[in-house]
């Protein structure tokens, strides 16, 4: 004969289920859904200019450091580097996700900055469904090297504690092929950002 507390711990039971159930789908819908997007999209005359600005910034303090001549910090937008990446990408030959050793390759990069911080959006791809990641950190220089210190992680729209990716982020950049593409270049002493920009400092 079932107790009257086995009869009543069954509703509790299946309400703690159903609970769980609906936090779950929660979960993944919030973890698949587009975050806001992190700046107002470009016309391809806007990137071609922003790209070509930011070469020529890169260009004059690259030429005063081989004349030996100071130079002050340069100042770019996150525009300018989004344009920047946008053209390099659209230059470099696509490499599949097989041979890049990556089962969810990079789609699309965008970068902006706020106050004295970087944030840092990619699109992956799992199983057919495009998964956003931002990233909101400090970046700065390190033994020649691009360094980035994240404060904040979100899948999709859910935030998630920094712990849960900064030692996989931090061995992924120090990898040999990764640190290779973090190499700054050799007339630049330091970077940060101030005010919404990033400030390169050359030597």
């Amino acid at each position: 004969m079932t107790s009257r507390s086995q009869r009543g711990g069954l509703p509790i039971f299946k309400a703690i289920r159903w609970l769980v159930l609906a936090i779950l789908i929660f979960v993944i819908v919030s973890a698949v859904r587009k975050p806001a997007s992190l700046g107002a999209a470009l016309s391809p005359t806007q990137i071609s200019e922003n790209a070509k600005t930011f070469e020529e910034k890169l260009t004059q303090m690259q030429q005063a450091h081989q004349q030996g001549d100071a130079a002050t910090p340069a100042h770019f937008s996150a525009d300018e580097i989004n344009s920047f990446i946008a053209e390099a990408s659209a230059r470099a030959p696509a490499v599949p996700a097989s041979a890049s050793g990556d089962s969810a390759a990079v789609k699309s990069t965008q970068i902006s900055f706020q106050g004295e911080e970087a944030i840092i959006q990619a699109v992956t791809e799992r199983y057919g469904q495009d998964i956003y990641i931002t990233l909101r950190g400090k970046v700065g220089a390190s033994g020649g090297q691009l360094t980035f210190a994240p404060t904040e992680f979100q899948i999709g729209r859910i935030n998630l504690p920094v712990s849960l990716i900064n030692p996989t982020l931090q061995s992924k950049l120090s990898e040999r092929g990764t640190g290779a593409n973090l190499k700054l270049p050799d007339f630049i002493s330091d970077l940060r950002v101030e005010n919404s920009q990033l400030v390169v400092q050359p030597k």
